[in-house]
């Protein structure tokens, strides 16, 4: 019983760190994001493909490229569909499905990629086992398991929300972020570059997604293995 409520814990954590950079995104950009789900997979086919290929077992690295991927993507998204659409007139309705259509083509892409993968290491990247992290740890306290999945979930989780309150409330980015997100125009004219901030806060919150899905690939495997 009480493995069943930490497993729940770390489930709740899992959603907790995709859903705060969903809401930051949406409440920025006004565009409602299939393609959110596609930052969440790639994130985790990171972990993969660098445990798969390279033989890297370090979660750190994991994170610190699947940052870099799942933003620099999200910027891509924004600066060759999102943003031409609206400069058209598009109304959010057309940007939605936009972003459906792009989770469509970043789906098939990866399933190309895996193929590939697969026919050059002839591994499985499909169904993956589980993998073991070297630079986290792990142990048993008051007979809770503290695995490495529930580590990974309580520092992801932790260093996401501090990480977030710092930006958005101590610093001038995180100021210049909140008034593009309540009166664009107006943050315009007081001299804020609109289109930077948005495409900041695009990198932040898909790179926090991606990142923060490396750090979760122990959650999801470790029910499995």
């Amino acid at each position: 019983m009480q493995q069943a409520v930490m497993n729940a814990f770390q489930y709740s954590l899992f959603y907790l760190i995709f859903s705060l950079p969903l809401t930051l995104s949406y409440r920025t950009t006004k565009v409602i994001n299939f393609a959110h789900a596609n930052f969440i997979t790639y994130g985790a086919y990171v972990a993969i493909f660098l445990h798969g290929i390279l033989g890297l077992n370090l979660m750190s690295l994991a994170v610190i490229v699947a940052f870099a991927l799942t933003g620099s993507i999200a910027v891509i998204n924004n600066e060759l569909v999102f943003t031409p659409l609206q400069k058209r007139g598009s109304s959010p309705a057309i940007v939605m499905i936009s972003s459906m259509g792009l989770w469509i083509a970043y789906k098939y892409l990866l399933y190309m990629i895996t193929d590939i993968a697969h026919y050059y290491t002839t591994k499985n990247f499909v169904s993956y086992g589980k993998i073991t992290y070297s630079d986290v740890p792990r142990g048993i306290v008051g007979g809770v398991d503290f695995s490495q999945a529930l580590v990974a979930s309580l520092v992801a989780a932790s260093i996401t929300v501090v990480l977030l309150y710092i930006l958005l409330e101590k610093t001038k980015i995180g100021r210049a972020i909140r008034a593009v997100a309540d009166n664009p125009s107006l943050a315009e004219i007081s001299g804020i570059p609109r289109s930077l901030i948005v495409n900041l806060t695009w990198f932040i919150c898909g790179g926090l997604v991606g990142g923060g899905r490396s750090y979760m690939d122990l959650l999801l495997w470790s029910h499995n293995a």
